[in-house]
């Protein structure tokens, strides 16, 4: 095979001037790397570069598309940084890199200027032997001056042949098939076999000689995807960071975004699928990509940006004093963060993303969740008090009509319904006449009625639904849009609020709450004077009962355990926890 010819392109440097230049007014300096490329065998383009710089256990990182004739750092510490450079290709092998140290001034432009190498490669030969005469294979490479050779006995007409960390380059191979000590046969008989060795990755090459001495070699190219989705939780020590595995890959790194840059997090390669972030603030929002890697040398590169605001909960609470607080944990319970005053009773509360929702006589207002500060309100006429939430509308009761509200644009349709007096959202809408006439119906189109029942009240969370009438809370599921009735228990107390944890609801009535098994219905209650409403967070139960607010854990769904008591100077209405 003829031998790639080494090409030396230039990528261009730009200097903005000699020397060192003075910034004003900073106590760090600015960095600007540019470098030149040697490029030697890749087939593949390169397309895409990393660059590293790391002081201490600090590692900062900035992706870019390549070319680049130089890349900035703005306000760097100053110290000894190690600068690194990877250039990749659109598969994410890393065909050039280079490394070195730099010393960053305080108040002054520095400069540093690389040159790239060729990474090395590995190379895996898996030989097949079809003839059944030799016992042991040589192989033989040759590379300029360099010669590598091995020797392995065959099992079952089989071995593999691994060498790791050798040039970039075409290896020209020789195989010598030997029976003890005599040679069987060289294969090619005449010359040798060319192997390109593309850098950065491990070569696997599948090769065959046949029983007449014919060579065929296959090259086996793996792919590596991205990781897709990811989950974030605050704990009490820091951002959970949980991610779906990527088949082929063998470790991950994860890394913060820190202004324009990416800060990794991890010293060494994840193996796991799953980290904690625990130098986060409260209140902060932070962003995360994750670069999935195979020891084959596959980068699948950066996944899409997850993220998340540092919260180790934010406890919503209007009161019937027409006030609103949010709280937050301490060791000993809670304590008020924000307070705020309002002009109406909130009789709802509801957050999505980084927008608190409240719900009053005659307003819906938008707030700041961390200053309880007022982004923008929308009022109407009337609103009876029950209200609620689909992931993009909050729905109302007017007069004879039901308002739907978008989230995002603060916009409202009107659906005209007569007598109603009660709803309950969530996958589904769900209505309630003073006639008793109970209807399922699609949030998207509020017109649409995809199933009836009868009923004094209705709750739905995901596709389940209860109905209350004649003193039963009855249980329903839909089902390619039809009601399905499962079960129902006695309740001789009129509903406050409901809501689902795994296979069991938390029913909440005027004196304390029922805690139901869903698979056969059976409850049982939990007495609190004057209880108003609940919620489920994770694995605790809030409930907002006179002028208290207790939570219990309910790990064992079936036993709450109290954890905590707050007491506020008014009675609570209203609750919200994210």
């Amino acid at each position: 095979m003829k031998k790639v010819a080494f090409l030396v392109i230039i990528v261009v440097i730009v200097f903005l001037s000699s020397g060192c230049l003075k910034l004003e007014n900073s106590n760090k300096g600015k960095l600007i790397v540019s470098f030149s490329q040697l490029k030697a065998i890749p087939s593949s383009q390169p397309k895409k570069g990393v660059i590293s710089i790391s002081k201490n256990q600090r590692v900062l990182q900035r992706n870019f598309d390549f070319p680049a004739s130089q890349i900035v750092f703005d306000s760097i510490e100053e110290g000894i940084w190690n600068v690194y450079v990877q250039i990749l290709d659109e598969s994410g092998y890393v065909l050039y890199k280079t490394t070195e140290q730099v010393k960053v001034i305080a108040n002054q432009i520095n400069y540093c200027s690389l040159i790239l190498s060729l990474n090395t490669a590995d190379l895996v030969l898996n030989v097949k032997v079809e003839s059944d005469q030799p016992d042991s294979v040589l192989i033989d490479l040759f590379c300029d001056d360099e010669h590598l050779n091995d020797q392995k006995p065959l099992e079952n007409r089989t071995a593999t042949f691994t060498f790791s960390n050798i040039k970039s380059a075409v290896w020209d191979m020789k195989l010598t098939l030997l029976s003890g000590q005599d040679i069987i046969m060289i294969v090619p008989e005449i010359g040798s076999y060319g192997l390109e060795l593309q850098p950065g990755r491990t070569n696997i090459f599948d090769v065959t000689i046949d029983r007449f001495g014919n060579l065929s070699v296959e090259v086996f190219v793996p792919n590596l995807g991205v990781v897709n989705d990811a989950t974030l939780t605050n704990l009490e020590e820091g951002i959970k960071i949980e991610w779906d595995p990527v088949e082929g890959a063998d470790s991950y790194d994860l890394y913060r975004k820190e202004k324009d840059l990416w800060l990794k997090l991890n010293s060494t390669s994840l193996e796991q699928t799953n980290f904690i972030d625990t130098n986060v603030l409260e209140g902060e929002t932070y962003y995360y990509v994750i670069n999935a890697k195979s020891l084959t040398g596959l980068q699948s590169g950066f996944s899409e940006i997850f993220s998340k605001t540092r919260d180790t909960n934010r406890i919503f609470v209007g009161t019937f004093s027409k006030e609103i607080y949010r709280l937050k944990r301490t060791d000993s319970g809670f304590e008020t963060v924000k307070y705020k005053s309002l002009t109406g009773i909130p009789f709802h509360l509801h957050t999505k993303g980084n927008s608190l929702y409240v719900v009053t006589s005659n307003i819906v207002m938008e707030l700041d969740p961390n200053t309880l500060e007022t982004v923008r309100t929308k009022s109407f006429t009337f609103i009876s008090s029950p209200a609620d939430f689909t992931e993009n509308y909050l729905f109302l009761i007017g007069a004879n009509r039901i308002y739907r509200l978008n989230l995002t644009t603060f916009g409202y349709d009107e659906y005209p319904l007569q007598g109603v007096n009660f709803l309950s959202s969530d996958r589904y809408l769900c209505t309630v006449t003073s006639a008793g006439q109970i209807q399922i119906r699609d949030p998207e189109d509020p017109n649409n009625i995809i199933a009836q029942a009868t009923g004094s009240y209705v709750f739905t969370k995901e596709d389940k639904v209860f109905i209350y009438k004649n003193n039963n809370l009855e249980y329903y599921t839909i089902e390619s849009n039809n009601l399905i009735y499962k079960d129902s228990i006695p309740i001789s107390e009129t509903p406050m609020a409901l809501d689902v944890y795994q296979q069991y609801a938390y029913l909440a009535v005027d004196n304390g709450f029922y805690v139901i098994n869903l698979s056969n219905m059976n409850g049982q209650k939990i007495s609190l004077e004057l209880s108003k409403n609940l919620m489920v967070y994770e694995n605790e139960l809030f409930v907002l009962h006179d002028k208290f607010l207790k939570i219990f854990d309910i790990s064992n769904p079936t036993t709450p355990v109290l954890k905590y008591s707050y007491t506020f100077t008014n009675s609570g209405w209203s609750i919200f926890v994210d």
